[in-house]
């Protein structure tokens, strides 16, 4: 467990540092952000008629699909493109220590979308750990546009 936990971590910080590193001279990551997911988007597309094929069984339904996966990857996609775009304006340690606090916006969506009952204690939590990784912003150099 500790090995896969590792190396899916400083693959995590490898890919950061690369991104941070490609969008320091190339100045659309939003464009790169699009091809991107347009690529994968059609990857998959390739694979499911490839498997379809196999299974003649639909699993999922289109009302199902524009439901509940459409949101969750246009969300997806405008998280990746923004935190690509932030490379610009913030350091690599402020935009690690920003990201941390995303656990907030992930519990609204689920919230919003109905995949997770409110409760107050979970909201007190993460808004007490998005705070506490928020502290340790106060002496790093901020520009307030890429913060946002």
């Amino acid at each position: 467990f500790s090995v896969r936990y590792y190396s899916t971590t400083y693959a995590q910080y490898l890919i950061t540092f690369f991104n941070k590193w490609s969008f320091s001279g190339f100045h659309f990551p939003l464009v790169v952000s699009f091809f991107h997911m347009t690529i994968v988007s059609h990857v998959i597309w390739l694979y499911r008629t490839a498997t379809k094929s196999v299974s003649e069984k639909d699993v999922i339904t289109w009302g199902l699909f524009f439901k509940r996966v459409c949101p969750t990857a246009v969300a997806a996609a405008v998280d990746i493109g923004l935190s690509n775009w932030s490379f610009m304006y913030i350091t690599v340690p402020m935009y690690t220590m920003c990201k941390s606090t995303t656990i907030i916006f992930i519990l609204i969506a689920a919230i919003i979308f109905k995949l997770e009952k409110f409760k107050i204690l979970s909201v007190v939590g993460n808004c007490a750990d998005s705070i506490w990784s928020l502290l340790f912003t106060y002496n790093l150099p901020l520009n307030l546009w890429g913060f946002i």
